[in-house]
């Protein structure tokens, strides 16, 4: 009979007679330690598991025996022994190299284009998509794992992918397709067809994009497409047209972007003064409107007011500007002690959230806040906020709970109880502004997903957001980024 015991116990007894200890270790070919080798003999079926020694010990009466090793369901190795009074030391059971690769670190590269993204897995054998870290270039730098195409230092190709992995390159994949889009005459995109301001108002992007990069677009082309919106795409009382019609938020949008881009590159003052007349009808337009309790459209106005003043010195503008403010704090509805949002309905309403909406408020109030960083009553709203936005926010998915909004389940029944968060700058203002979803900034695979769902939202839209959006749900970070280093929050 042959009783078998965990490797290093320290009490032996029988009621079968006498018996003695059998020993010994079980190696790979190198001389090195194999755990978690099982061990058996021919009388008994019980097991023996090798511990981190590759050591085993057992009991047995004297007599002959075959002792067994297997290693992953495989038998390895065999070895007939005798035991005799005073045990056994079977010495080293030595497992042939070709049944017995020692379990490590693997990597995973998934497209096959030897980067990986630092995903890794611990086990004996690779699993299909994971490789030996000197089996493959990089480590961990492949933003896309899943396309062969991207992986650092890659050609870039046209479209919005990041190829290469580098954030430069995300936006100049957004200004090469906006840049293709521009007519001699003035416009992007569809503006003179749809007669509709809102690819006209990227003007503010290429400018930051020309600061932060070099001129990838000439000022002249920014210029020429400033003065041919105010020639073609406003209307004689002042508003901007979103598919012939004047809009408010659209005219504050467009207004915002026309002095931050002049206020961003010197070169377009010119342009700005010659038309300081119809900027100002265009602002006591907005000023005018009666609508206190659309929330972005709102803080779209503070925008420009604030930036006009900035811009042109105007006190008019300053006046504007805190009027819509005290406007904005006295709507805030407040949630609990803790939370709250800007309405965008009714006052009459019994719910005023329109929970999609909490990320255009927070980019607008966040870019407030990076002009206004001492208005303390804002940004005691503006945290409220965000911490609204936490409780709805499903940052490892990416998504946003919207059974809370007045809209649901009717406006969102493309999407069910989520929608995808595509606002990659709205993190970027919650750090900044609140001290939330800081760890998330350094977080490249986190960034990259968020890109992602900001080029799906574009071509959802028909590319209208890549016009509109991409200086304050993207671009924008560049400055804030300038300011989280001042902060020491950023290296």
């Amino acid at each position: 009979m042959l009783i078998l015991l965990a490797a290093g116990c320290a009490k032996i007894s029988s009621e079968d007679g006498p018996e003695y200890l059998v020993t010994g270790r079980v190696v790979d070919s190198a001389g090195l330690y194999v755990e978690g080798a099982e061990v058996e003999s021919d009388a008994e079926s019980t097991t023996v598991v090798t511990d981190n020694q590759g050591s085993f010990a057992f009991l047995a009466v004297p007599g002959d025996h075959r002792i067994r090793a297997s290693y992953m369901g495989r038998l390895v190795a065999s070895r007939d022994f005798t035991v005799r009074r005073g045990g056994i030391d079977l010495g080293n059971l030595t497992i042939a190299t070709e049944f017995y690769v020692r379990g490590h670190e693997w990597l995973k590269d998934s497209d096959h284009d030897l980067y990986s993204d630092g995903t890794t897995e611990n086990a004996v054998f690779a699993d299909v998509g994971y490789f030996a870290a000197d089996t493959l270039i990089s480590e961990g730098d492949d933003c896309n794992d899943s396309n062969a195409s991207v992986y650092p230092g890659a050609d870039e190709l046209i479209g919005f992918l990041d190829n290469s992995c580098d954030a430069y390159t995300n936006k100049k994949a957004l200004i090469d397709a906006i840049n293709l889009a521009f007519h001699e005459d003035g416009y992007f995109g569809d503006a003179e067809s749809s007669q509709d301001i809102q690819y006209q108002e990227t003007v503010s992007f290429l400018a930051l994009a020309n600061i932060y990069y070099g001129d990838l677009t000439p000022v002249s082309r920014i210029s020429r497409s400033i003065r041919w919106s105010f020639d073609h795409l406003r209307h004689p009382d002042g508003g901007f047209l979103q598919r012939n019609v004047p809009q408010g938020v659209r005219t504050s949008l467009y207004l915002f972007h026309v002095a931050n881009a002049c206020l961003l590159d010197s070169r377009l003052a010119d342009t700005c003064s010659s038309l300081a007349n119809e900027i100002y009808e265009s602002a006591s337009w907005v000023a005018n409107l009666d609508r206190p309790w659309y929330g972005n459209h709102d803080i779209a106005a503070l925008l420009a007011f604030h930036r006009l003043f900035q811009l042109t010195g105007d006190s008019r503008y300053a006046t504007f500007a805190e009027a819509k403010r005290q406007q904005l704090l006295d709507a805030f509805v407040h949630v609990d002690s803790t939370t709250g949002y800007w309405p965008e309905s009714p006052p009459d309403w019994s719910n005023r959230l329109l929970t999609d909406y909490l990320q255009v408020q927070i980019v607008f109030g966040g870019y407030y806040l990076l002009l206004n960083p001492d208005d303390q009553a804002f940004r005691d709203l503006f945290q409220k906020e965000i911490a609204l936005f936490a409780t709805y926010a499903d940052m490892d998915n990416l998504s946003l709970d919207v059974t809370d909004s007045y809209a649901y389940p009717d406006y969102y029944l493309d999407w069910g109880d989520s929608v995808p968060l595509s606002f990659p700058s709205v993190p970027w203002f919650a750090c900044l502004h609140a001290g939330r979803y800081c760890e998330r900034l350094s977080d490249s695979q986190f960034q990259a997903r968020y890109f992602d769902n900001l080029l799906a939202n574009f071509e959802r839209d028909d590319l209208v957001t890549l016009f509109t959006d991409s200086y304050l749900r993207y671009a924008v970070i560049e400055e804030i980024s300038d300011q989280l280093k001042m902060q020491g929050v950023l290296q």
